[in-house]
């Protein structure tokens, strides 16, 4: 099995994805599993978003039985029992993307996913995964990630990982690719980013309730991370973190990939 890419953490070289968890926390495929945190600072000069008051979700919920939204009661959950119903051939969950699940063979998965979709290999996806794209027309629904030092999988070979960057798929709670960062802490809790040098500078976020066996991975770079970080330089073990983000943090992807 392919391990899960790891969140960034110190002094640790993601693998792969299971680098990406075991790496980083999500750096590398173990890495991806620490890899939900990855890069860090970034030369903004928009103010920093306090974690404590996130902002509000930019959609606003959709009412269930043609109801009014209105302001949640006592006792009453803000967010997933009023977030539309989201289409179950684009839910992100665990051991998922849609219909396609993690253990399958990729022949399987391209037999779910009919002849409409097209598969393409991406060879250098990233320095350390390659994948193969799903896609329909000109859109890239989601790729099937392998590492790049073992080759491109065979029909008969298992997944092991999944990656979307398409806005269309979405966990129950209606979070996804270009959710902004404060949306997803106010459905998940408290957002960490973070990114190791060691990892080339991936930066990923985790929040203190997240679904299990996903990895969130922002929209920042070096010199323009997504988070808000004290420095980005000087520590002995490349690793670095904050509570702290930009008003325009958002997701760019989510990787699923086994706990």
């Amino acid at each position: 099995m392919m391990p899960f890419p790891a969140l960034p953490r110190a002094s640790r070289r993601p693998r792969i994805f299971a680098s990406l968890l075991a790496r980083s926390g999500v750096v590398g495929w173990g890495c991806l599993a620490c890899l939900l945190i990855g890069c860090g600072n970034g030369n903004r000069s928009d103010a920093a978003v306090t974690t404590e008051a996130p902002a509000a979700p930019a959609t606003q919920p959709v009412a269930l039985n043609s109801e009014t939204p209105s302001a949640p009661g006592a006792g009453q959950s803000p967010t997933v029992d009023r977030v539309a119903a989201v289409d179950a051939n684009r839910e992100i969950a665990n051991g998922r993307l849609g219909r396609v699940r993690l253990g399958m063979t990729l022949a399987e998965a391209k037999r779910l996913m009919g002849p409409n979709v097209r598969w393409e290999n991406v060879p250098n996806l990233l320095v350390d995964f390659g994948g193969i794209a799903a896609k329909s027309g000109s859109q890239t629904l989601f790729y099937v990630i392998y590492e790049a030092a073992g080759g491109a999988p065979r029909d008969r070979d298992p997944i092991s990982m999944l990656m979307t960057e398409n806005a269309a798929y979405k966990t129950a709670e209606g979070i996804g690719p270009g959710s902004s960062i404060a949306q997803a802490e106010a459905v998940y809790g408290k957002a960490t980013l973070s990114f190791n040098w060691d990892d080339e500078a991936r930066e990923y976020v985790k929040f203190a309730s997240q679904p299990v066996g996903l990895i969130f991975r922002t929209q920042g770079q070096p010199n323009d991370f997504d988070g808000n970080y004290p420095t980005t330089q000087g520590q002995s073990d490349s690793f670095y973190s904050t509570q702290r983000y930009h008003p325009t943090a958002a997701i760019k992807a989510v990787w699923v990939a086994s706990p």
